[in-house]
């Protein structure tokens, strides 16, 4: 089992991933989210690959939360290490569709 989070690394964890995820959110609704690049120009995201990417910091804050906060205690360890994952697998899979679907021009909403 792995200890809960202090309070101030959970004040840290809250402004790091919404901050992340107001930044998304706002440039998804207003159609043009700028993801800059390390090497060169960055990109514009709009439409469903933009909204994709607001869904996984939420992922992957709630994955922690799961880990760290002694979430679903009716399951057992095992099971809850499995959520875990999952939860973090499934943000990563969000950020990549949604770069996949930008690249092959899908912004349709």
């Amino acid at each position: 089992m792995h200890r809960p989070l202090r309070f101030h690394e959970h004040v840290l964890l809250l402004a790091l991933f919404g901050g992340v995820f107001l930044y998304l959110l706002e440039g998804a609704i207003g159609g043009d989210l700028f993801i800059p690049g390390r090497r060169g120009p960055g990109v514009v995201m709009s439409g469903v690959p933009a909204w994709l990417l607001v869904t996984a910091p939420l992922f992957f804050y709630i994955g922690i939360l799961v880990r760290h906060q002694n979430l679903l205690t009716q399951l057992s360890p095992k099971c809850r290490t499995t959520v875990e994952l999952s939860l973090l697998l499934a943000g990563i899979c969000t950020m990549l569709l949604g770069f996949r679907l930008h690249a092959e021009g899908f912004c349709a909403l």
